[in-house]
């Protein structure tokens, strides 16, 4: 018999991981893109976690394997429905170099919806602080500003990059002599 899934159908957002399980005790799962024939694309054990990257909408096929090698001659089947992420935010633009306070500007006002934020280590993380429409660094080094869209909370995949430089303010004098 063909193994039972979980979650019977999966919507994400682009180029996040989704989480598919397929169920069938006391065997192996194999994951294909074909409802019949082809290879498996990725084998897991029964009840554990299979985590293609949601990039294409598309049906997922899943048989159970014994551990005799027998394969069920059914395959169950799971969708995955991609939610597009939103587009890179437009190069930002600075008042660098400075000496002191460099402002990053937006170039432009995000679409209806997306919000674009700034950030000082470039990581992918998903933060939500540093959304106004300037960013004030005291640093210098590369800053990065990422698009998310509102309505369904997904991340943009592309990540804008900015260099600034901000110089150092020489101390005041000690004393004055004449």
């Amino acid at each position: 018999a063909a193994p039972t899934t979980s979650p019977s159908g999966n919507t994400g957002c682009e180029g996040t991981p989704a989480a598919l399980r397929g169920y069938s005790v006391g065997n192996t799962i194999l994951w294909y893109k074909q409802a019949s024939g082809g290879s498996a694309v990725d084998s897991t054990a029964s009840h554990a976690y299979y985590t293609p990257l949601f990039d294409t909408t598309h049906t997922y096929y899943l048989s159970a394997k014994s551990g005799a090698g027998c394969e069920s001659s059914q395959r169950a089947s799971i969708a995955l429905t991609v939610t597009p992420a939103p587009a890179a935010p437009t190069m930002p633009t600075s008042n660098s170099p400075r000496c002191q306070h460099v402002t990053l500007y937006y170039a432009e006002t995000p679409p209806t919806n997306i919000t674009w934020y700034f950030g000082s280590v470039f990581n992918m993380g998903n933060h939500t602080h540093n959304h106004d429409s300037s960013y004030v660094v005291d640093a210098s080094g590369t800053y990065f500003i990422r698009s998310r869209d509102a309505v369904n909370g997904c991340w943009g995949l592309d990540t804008v990059t900015i260099d600034v430089i901000v110089y150092t303010k020489p101390n005041a004098p000690d004393s004055i002599y004449s």
